[in-house]
């Protein structure tokens, strides 16, 4: 308890709350938010972070409640109304969720957080030129700092509409390896207007950036070397002006001979369909609890007939093999994925890759390969709403939550829809 807090106010009850969430405890927080709002009801900062627990919970609908009856008692807090907005956007409701935002900017013009949260709701919305131009405020939203952000040099190398020909410039990741793999597909446009490219990217994909075209210098974690120019890869977008119109094909790679005669030889494609399966992604992703899911979730999945299923699963979720009843259907790759090489090479040899949100997604989708992607009812930006098709890669097809936290529902689809793929493969190979 901080100095001067009561055991029973609406601050301690708050605090407990929030302490909680960083916790990922949301079962105890919301059980704090009810009973500091038993005696405090009219209390806004309550309220509020009721609101965000319910959000964390899945609860956008309860969510917007208790952030419309705080709005109601503090009209003028940007903070209230950044929430509201959040609470909107979860419920897909954009237009909504960005009148809220608005408001909030014109309470407080220079919060970056609002600006942060306004760019998810254009980015969705398809609004690429507004979104990413607002997307650039994620660094204070984050307090995050760019390289070079202390050395006053270094950020007037920013690029933006300098003319890069003849130029050294140094591309970089900022987020996570799904995030890096998807923007690489700027690299050629950066290559086609004459730079020289450095690429600095995670330890884990820099071996995997070798098999790049166009071929490029991979940095190896020192950003200090000369350079004219720097721009982080998710500004790419914004740089060439891009809409969902002029989306970038996915960049190019050549897979390692060696590595795919490997992989041919573990994984043959044949009569029965390879599906590799995933089912979480990352945990530190503040996205996770709403677009991981669980294993058993795709028991009905995994009992087709002439499907042979393989774990791409890697991380502590992994261990969710062991424990399946199930666990005989699904070869455990797992051991053998010491690399993102090797892991491209065995999605190279998957007839489909049914995933959640994850890294994986864009690797294969990156490599060609068909993928089914799940997703939650609020999905991330970049795929949109009202589609079952990418903007960003052909080869992904979209399966929606119709209701939060429905991923039965989604596995249902899903299921019908590999019958209908198997029972057709089957077909062809019988003519």
């Amino acid at each position: 308890m901080e100095h001067g807090e009561k055991a029973d106010s609406p601050e301690f009850w708050n605090n407990m709350a929030w302490e909680l969430m960083r916790r990922d405890a949301h079962d105890r927080a919301w059980e704090m938010c009810q009973r500091g709002l038993a005696g405090y009801p009219d209390a806004p900062a309550l309220l509020v972070s009721a609101a965000a627990v319910l959000m964390r919970l899945g609860r956008a609908a309860d969510a917007e409640e208790y952030v419309q009856r705080a709005a109601v008692l503090q009209p003028d807090s940007a903070v209230i109304w950044n929430n509201l907005g959040l609470s909107l956007r979860n419920q897909n409701r954009i237009p909504e969720s960005l009148r809220c935002f608005e408001k909030a900017l014109s309470l407080a013009p220079d919060w970056a957080r609002a600006h942060y949260d306004r760019a998810f709701s254009l980015l969705i919305s398809g609004d690429y030129l507004q979104g990413f131009e607002e997307y650039e405020h994620r660094w204070e939203a984050n307090e995050v700092e760019r390289p070079g952000d202390k050395d006053p040099v270094m950020r007037a190398r920013l690029w933006r509409d300098q003319n890069p020909e003849n130029k050294r410039i140094l591309l970089y990741a900022e987020q996570g390896l799904g995030d890096a793999i998807q923007f690489l597909r700027y690299l050629a446009l950066v290559k086609a207007r004459g730079a020289e490219v450095v690429l600095e990217l995670q330890p884990t994909l820099r071996g995997f950036a070798c098999w790049l075209n166009p071929r490029c210098e991979v940095g190896n974690g020192d950003v200090s070397e000369p350079f004219d120019l720097h721009c982080p890869l998710m500004s790419l977008p914004l740089v060439f002006g891009t809409t969902p119109e002029t989306i970038p094909e996915p960049a190019i790679f050549s897979i390692d001979p060696e590595t795919q005669r490997k992989w041919q030889t573990r994984i043959p494609r044949g009569s029965e369909t390879n599906v590799g399966l995933v089912w979480a992604g990352n945990p530190e992703n503040p996205m996770d609890d709403r677009r991981s899911t669980h294993l058993r979730i795709f028991e009905p999945l995994v009992r087709q007939s002439k499907v042979r299923f393989f774990s791409f699963q890697v991380g502590s979720r992994a261990t969710e093999i062991d424990e399946a009843p199930y666990r005989a259907l699904i070869e455990d790759l797992r051991p053998e994925l010491t690399a993102i090489t090797e892991t491209a090479g065995a999605l190279m040899q998957m007839d489909l890759v049914i995933t959640v949100d994850t890294m994986v997604a864009h690797l294969a989708a990156t490599l060609g390969v068909t993928v089914w992607l799940l997703l939650p009812f609020a999905p991330d930006w970049r795929w949109l709403l009202g589609r079952d098709d990418s903007a960003w890669y052909p080869s992904i097809r979209l399966f929606r939550q119709r209701s939060e936290g429905d991923w039965a529902g989604v596995v249902a689809t899903v299921r019908d829809a590999l019958t209908t793929r198997v029972s057709e493969k089957q077909s062809v190979s019988s003519e």
